[in-house]
């Protein structure tokens, strides 16, 4: 089962989109004290200070609200029983968390290393090793958490290692502006998919850990790596203006809504026009079925040069890779699934930008739940295992129901009593010590202006 990740607002820092000093890269306490008495001693914060820190700038709670909207959306995945979609059946809509909440972390993610690399501010070069060694240790952290939870047999594809992959495939573009860092995700997102099935196909499916967890597996770098550009171009724009923000939903719901409608008419036209090559009714794990086939009869073609054409026939080539494009199925990966799940991403963040500030203490559940994904995500799981045990499985939208309740409780309850969660101090913790190990850079010149 695919699960959505939580690691992307692992600091206060990442939230406030401050600049990148060792305090704001690093993840120190951003929101557990209060500013320094006069005695020079800092006061610990009383539970509702911390939570008026928790929805008030510079902090963008709208960006917490997103991701627990992800947390609870990825919660229903894995123990919700959703029908599947039907136009007149309302019930099937919440099967739209399935794919769209990974997706939507995807986004996320990108806009919080945008901000802890300084927001607007692009980081000049003397900041460089300091904010990587930064993103390396927090990436790393998060890495291991995620071995930690897969090593439990939740049953789930535990996100939080690929996560922790997606932080140290970052460093190289965060000084990138905005304009570069969409110019580099649109033929990733449009030729990726393409070409990851390309190779699929000529090498019959062949598979090993390291594609299975970048290229092949249920989270493929090619689907979110455009997504994580797009989020650090968004992360370097002036998101606190509601003109920034509605434009924002509005493109974000123009392409979902155009991707949807692409995706079908495309299979509809196929399915007309060549039905011997294009077969939506067809089962789409056909490569592996070939391969399971021949590595069990090894008179079978597929197992030298000899019977290579045979069966790369038999995997259906123009089948696979028109489901590259077009698909829309959760999790597939394709062309059209990157532009429609990203444009969900970006009609959620641009809708809770314009109302998350004048409805925070309405919404504070969620700021504090999203303040914490990567604790509440880690709970979730090892709930999983012991409601079910190990590789277990929970189909009751009631577990659902009582899971999302617990965790907004719970964590309010930690955000207003101790202010950032667990795991969240633990990534900050190694995302600082890395920091740090790291000699200062030597004063520059003045830093540039801001990303206009």
């Amino acid at each position: 089962m695919n699960s959505a990740a939580t690691g992307s607002a692992a600091t206060d820092s990442a939230a406030t989109g401050r600049a990148p000093t060792d305090s704001a890269a690093t993840g120190s306490a951003g929101t557990d004290r209060a500013p320094a008495a006069r005695s020079g001693a800092p006061a610990r914060r009383g539970p509702r200070e911390r939570l008026a820190a928790l929805v008030s700038p510079p902090r963008v709670n709208a960006l917490d609200i997103a991701r627990a909207l992800a947390i609870l959306g990825m919660i229903g995945a894995h123990v919700g029983d959703i029908p599947p979609f039907d136009p007149t059946w309302p019930a099937s809509y919440l099967s739209i968390v399935h794919g769209n909440s990974s997706m939507l972390f995807a986004v996320l993610a990108g806009i919080s290393i945008a901000l802890v690399a300084g927001r607007r501010r692009i980081p000049e070069p003397a900041e460089l090793p300091r904010l990587r060694a930064s993103l390396l240790g927090r990436g790393i952290a998060i890495f291991l958490i995620g071995l930690v939870l897969e090593m439990m047999g939740t049953g789930v594809a535990v996100i939080l290692t690929f996560y922790g992959v997606v932080y140290i495939a970052a460093l190289p573009v965060i000084r990138l502006r905005p304009s570069r860092l969409l110019l580099l995700a649109l033929p990733i997102a449009l030729l990726g998919p393409v070409l990851v099935t390309l190779a699929e196909m000529l090498s019959l499916g062949s598979y090993g850990p390291g594609a299975d967890l970048v290229l092949i597996g249920s989270y493929r770098f090619t689907s979110w790596a455009p997504l994580i550009l797009l989020g650090m171009a968004l992360g370097r724009m002036p998101l606190d203006r509601p003109g920034v923000a509605a434009r924002i939903a509005a493109i974000g719901a123009g392409a979902a809504v155009l991707a949807t409608v692409a995706g079908m008419a495309l299979a509809a036209l196929l399915g007309t026009l060549a039905p011997e090559v294009y077969r939506p009714e067809a089962e789409s794990a056909a490569s592996s079925a070939v391969v399971e086939e021949s590595a069990e009869e090894e008179d079978e073609p597929g197992l030298g040069w000899d019977g290579y054409g045979e069966s790369l026939a038999e995997m259906d080539p123009a089948w696979e890779l028109g489901e590259s494009v077009i698909s829309l199925t959760p999790h597939s990966g394709s062309t059209l699934e990157i532009f429609r799940s990203g444009g969900i991403a970006l009609a959620v963040i641009g809708g809770l930008l314009l109302i998350a500030r004048p409805l925070r203490w309405v919404l504070l559940p969620l700021s504090a739940m999203g303040s914490m994904p990567l604790t509440a995500y880690s709970v979730h799981l090892v709930s999983l295992v012991v409601l079910a045990g190990p590789g277990g499985w929970i189909a009751d939208d009631r577990v659902w129901v009582a899971s999302a309740v617990v965790l907004l409780v719970a964590c309010t309850a930690w955000s207003a009593l101790e202010g950032r969660g667990p795991l969240e101090r633990v990534t900050a913790w190694a995302a600082r010590r890395a920091g740090q190990a790291v000699p200062a850079a030597a004063p520059g010149p003045a830093p540039r202006s801001a990303v206009r």
